[in-house]
C-alpha cells in the first residue's frame, strides 16, 4: 500500500492572483476551483480532470516573484505542435520547441516569469 494517494497541489508564486488566475484559465484551459481571498490562494484544475487525481495548481500572491530556473511541472498535450502554434499566435511568450526524438517540449512563460513546461508525444492507441 502506498503511503500517499496523490500529489495534491503545486504552488506557484504570482504578484496578482486575480489576473494570474484569469491568465491560467484563458491560456492553459484551467478552471478556478477554490478562491481564498483572505490568504490570496487561488486553486485551479485542468478542465475535464475533475475525476482524475491530477494535482491542482495553487497560485499564491507575493510582492515579487523570483522565477525558478527550471519549470516546476509539465502539462501534457497529444498535439504539441498545435498548442505551440496557438500560443505563439496569441502572442504568449514561448521558448523554442525541442524535438527530443521521443517527445516535443517547449515552455510557456506566465506574466510573472514562471516557466510552464508543455510536453507532447503520441498516445498509445
Amino acid at each position: 500500500m502506498s503511503l500517499f494517494k496523490r500529489l495534491d497541489s503545486v504552488f506557484l508564486p504570482v504578484t496578482d492572483v486575480e489576473a494570474s488566475s484569469a491568465w491560467y484559465e484563458t491560456h492553459l484551459g484551467m478552471s478556478l476551483e477554490m478562491k481564498d481571498t483572505k490568504w490570496k490562494y487561488y486553486s485551479l484544475q485542468l478542465k475535464g480532470a475533475e475525476n482524475d487525481p491530477i494535482p491542482w495548481i495553487t497560485l499564491y500572491e507575493v510582492k515579487q516573484v523570483t522565477p525558478m530556473e527550471h519549470m516546476p511541472f509539465n502539462l501534457y498535450t497529444p498535439d504539441g505542435m498545435a498548442r505551440y502554434t496557438d500560443m505563439k499566435e496569441k502572442g504568449l511568450q514561448v521558448t523554442e520547441m525541442i524535438d527530443t526524438g521521443s517527445m516535443l517540449v517547449f515552455e510557456v512563460i506566465d506574466p510573472d516569469g514562471n516557466r510552464i513546461g508543455i510536453v507532447s508525444w503520441p498516445e498509445a492507441e
